[in-house]
């Protein structure tokens, strides 16, 4: 019986609607090609390059063009947003590219991929609306690392006593 089970088996997979079937049913495994890491590659290396672009732009302005600078804040306010974007974006295509890129599933895949897209635009969102929305609070910035203190200040009051040199614990 099971010789005749194997045999009608064979001579249904003969049957060319059965084959052409079975093509298009079976996931066809795309491998990575070098052409894709070198792609990736380059974007990433665009990525540095774009960044030391705009260290160099923000050095000559600052250095060279301090009147400048301080006359039109925006311009360094265009070029923060520019930088953080930028990074975002890298950090993005380097967690593609080899943390994801490794998963085998591709419902998985993709998944992760547009969970991780949403989870770096909030962030440039959230980063970029930070600055709009400072002035709201008392000094420059919602929250403020403070370096003097190694502490972290919600509100500005400690930081403008550190300013002026009065120290809460002091």
């Amino acid at each position: 019986m099971s010789n005749e089970i194997k045999n009608k088996v064979e001579e249904i997979k003969q049957d060319a609607d059965v084959q052409r079937a079975l093509k298009q049913a079976t996931p066809k495994k795309k491998e990575k090609t070098p052409a894709t890491r070198i792609r990736d590659k380059l974007v990433i290396g665009t990525h540095v390059l774009l960044l030391i672009g705009l260290f160099v732009v923000h050095q000559i302005l600052s250095l060279r063009f301090p009147a400048f600078y301080e006359q039109y804040p925006i311009a360094r306010k265009l070029i923060a947003a520019v930088a953080v974007s930028v990074v975002c974006l890298m950090v993005l295509r380097l967690v593609e590219v080899y943390f994801i890129g490794r998963v085998a599933n591709t419902v998985h895949k993709y998944n992760l991929n547009r969970v991780l897209r949403l989870v770096v635009w909030l962030i440039i969102a959230f980063l970029r609306l930070n600055d709009p929305f400072s002035e709201l609070v008392h000094g420059r910035c919602l929250i403020r690392f403070d370096l003097a203190g190694a502490r972290v200040c919600i509100a500005d009051a400690d930081h403008e006593l550190h300013w002026l040199d009065l120290h809460p614990g002091s």
